[in-house]
């Protein structure tokens, strides 16, 4: 099973997909050219032929890419506590850390 790192694919779209090619023992063939960040959304798009074989960013939905709701510290304070053990438990079994805790 391979696990992909979210945070770092927003951040390194090709490098998280080329872990995933790597895993599933495939031809390396997807580089940064593959991607474009959303101006808007800061988030990458991935970037395709269109109809007229031109490359054209495909990027996410309207209802993608919004912005989080505030959750108090507090509240997020007791969650983390509450789920570290859990996190350490998965992290150790995948064999990454995810920096939840």
């Amino acid at each position: 099973m391979h696990f992909v790192h979210g945070e770092q694919l927003v951040k390194d779209p090709a490098g998280q997909m080329r872990h995933v090619e790597r895993f599933l023992g495939l031809r390396p063939v997807i580089n940064e050219s593959n991607f474009q960040v959303d101006s808007v959304k800061g988030f990458p798009c991935v970037v395709r032929p269109s109809s007229d074989g031109e490359p054209k960013p495909h990027c996410l939905g309207k209802a993608k890419g919004r912005a989080h709701a505030k959750v108090a510290d507090g509240v997020l304070g007791r969650l983390r506590e509450f789920f570290r053990p859990f996190n350490d438990q998965f992290y150790r079994i995948v064999g990454v850390d995810f920096g939840w805790s």
